[in-house]
């Protein structure tokens, strides 16, 4: 009787090669529009939350020293923070929240009005301006960073004005270069 051997034939594991061959190719691209996706979410969620930081603030009521009531608006401009963004040697890193808690960062009182600090590693940079008070009051609130360290930066931005009957309006997000 005939011993038959059981396995897969040279052609047959050819096959399965190239098809998973063609299966990375195809999916490969797609795969990394997914992953810097997942990573925009970071930018569009904490501008999200700044916005609303502004809003509550401009909200509350504030008074001086002497409990006289201030005229409401926006907290002060913050610098980019962190001033760079998080690229090491052409390579894309995460910033350590651990680093920026400073005065001098998260920590300034702006950020602090605003309720805002970033916990987890982040990719992006974060500012926030401001100009008037009362129903000129205006803000600005953006992310901006750089996945793929090419010297392109992607912004995603939330804007916010005050309305006649004295509510802040805060717009769409507004996005440049969201897959640069």
């Amino acid at each position: 009787m005939r011993q038959q051997n059981k396995g897969f034939t040279l052609i047959e594991l050819m096959i399965v090669v190239t098809i998973i061959g063609i299966l990375a190719v195809v999916a490969g691209p797609e795969l990394m529009k997914y992953q810097t996706r997942a990573k925009t979410s970071e930018a569009i969620q904490n501008v999200s939350k700044i916005a609303d930081g502004a809003r509550a603030y401009y909200m509350a009521e504030q008074t001086n020293r002497l409990g006289n009531l201030l005229q409401k608006q926006f907290p002060i401009n913050t610098p980019l923070t962190p001033a760079t963004y998080a690229c090491n040697n052409g390579s894309p890193i995460k910033h350590d929240p651990r680093t920026y808690s400073t005065p001098d960062t998260f920590g300034s009182p702006s950020w602090q009005g605003l309720q805002f600090a970033v916990s987890k590693p982040f990719f992006y940079s974060y500012i926030f301006e401001t100009n008037g008070q009362g129903q000129s009051a205006l803000f600005s609130a953006r992310a901006e960073g750089d996945l793929d360290c090419d010297g392109t930066a992607g912004l995603f931005e939330q804007t916010g004005l005050v309305d006649p009957n004295n509510q802040v309006v805060i717009n769409q997000l507004y996005r440049e270069n969201e897959l640069e």
